[in-house]
C-alpha cells in the first residue's frame, strides 16, 4: 500500500476533528458509507430489484473482512471506496458513448485508488482494453488515463518513504526482482478469494446465466479446500 491519498484524507479530517484514534475511524465508518452507497448505485445501473440490492448490501456489510476493516484506518476501505466509484463511472461510460466526463471522473478516482493501493492501476487499464476493441473513443481515452497516471505516478515517486535506515532511494519504490515471484504469486493466490466474497452479487445476474454461476462457485469451494 502506499497510503499517500488516504494520508492527506487523514491529515485534514485531523485539522477539522483532531488526530486520534477514535476520530479516524470515525472517517473510516463514513468511508465505509460511502463505499456501501457506490456498491448500491453499480446495483441500481444494472437494474436489479430492491429486495436483490437490500441483500446483497447486507451481505456486504457483515462480511467479516469489510466489517473489521471498517473499524480501523488501514487502506482496505479506502482503496475500495475510490475503486467502487471509479468503477460506477466507468460503467456509466460505456453506456453514454458520447461524451467524456464520466470516464475522467473514473480515471481521476482511479489515480487517488492507486495512491492509496497500487492495484488501482488496473481497472482504468482493463476499460481501455475494451474500449479499443469497441473503437469506442480509445485515443482520447488513453491520453486521459495517461495525463492522470503520469501525475500520480509522479506522486507516487516522489513521495518519501521511511526505512530503518532512513528516507528509501526512488528505485525502492518499484518492486525488487527478488520478490516479483512471491508478489505474483499472492495476487493469484487472491483471485479465489475475490471470487467467494463476491458471491453476493450472484443474486442480481440473471439466470440465463446460470453455468457462469455454478463455474464460480465452483471456484469459491475450491478456495474453501
Amino acid at each position: 500500500p502506499s497510503f499517500i491519498f488516504q494520508g492527506g484524507l487523514g491529515f485534514l479530517w485531523g485539522q477539522i476533528f483532531g488526530i486520534s484514534f477514535v476520530s479516524m475511524r470515525m472517517l473510516t465508518v463514513l468511508a465505509t458509507i460511502i463505499l456501501i452507497f457506490g456498491v448500491y448505485k453499480i446495483l441500481k445501473f444494472f437494474k436489479t430489484t430492491e429486495e436483490v440490492s437490500i441483500l446483497v448490501l447486507l451481505t456486504l456489510v457483515f462480511n467479516p473482512v469489510l466489517f473489521n476493516s471498517s473499524l480501523t484506518f488501514m487502506t482496505e476501505i479506502y482503496f475500495l471506496v475510490f475503486f467502487v466509484w471509479s468503477l460506477y463511472f466507468f460503467l456509466r461510460d460505456l453506456r453514454e458513448k458520447s461524451g467524456l466526463r464520466s470516464f475522467i471522473l473514473g480515471t481521476v478516482l482511479s489515480g487517488f485508488a492507486f495512491l492509496i493501493r497500487q492495484y488501482g492501476v488496473f481497472l482504468p487499464l482493463l476499460v481501455l482494453a475494451l474500449s479499443f476493441f469497441r473503437k469506442d473513443r480509445f485515443v482520447k481515452k488513453l491520453l486521459i488515463v495517461l495525463g492522470v497516471f503520469a501525475a500520480s505516478f509522479a506522486v507516487y515517486i516522489k513521495w518519501p518513504r521511511h526505512e530503518f535506515g532512513g528516507i528509501s532511494s526512488i528505485t525502492s519504490n518499484f518492486v525488487e526482482l527478488k520478490k516479483l515471484r512471491k508478489n505474483l504469486w499472492s495476487v493469484l493466490m487472491s483471485v479465489p478469494y475475490f471470487v467467494y466474497f463476491s458471491l453476493p452479487l450472484l443474486f442480481a445476474i440473471e439466470r440465463k446465466k446460470i453455468s457462469f454461476i455454478a463455474f464460480l462457485l465452483v471456484i469459491a469451494g475450491t478456495a474453501l479446500l
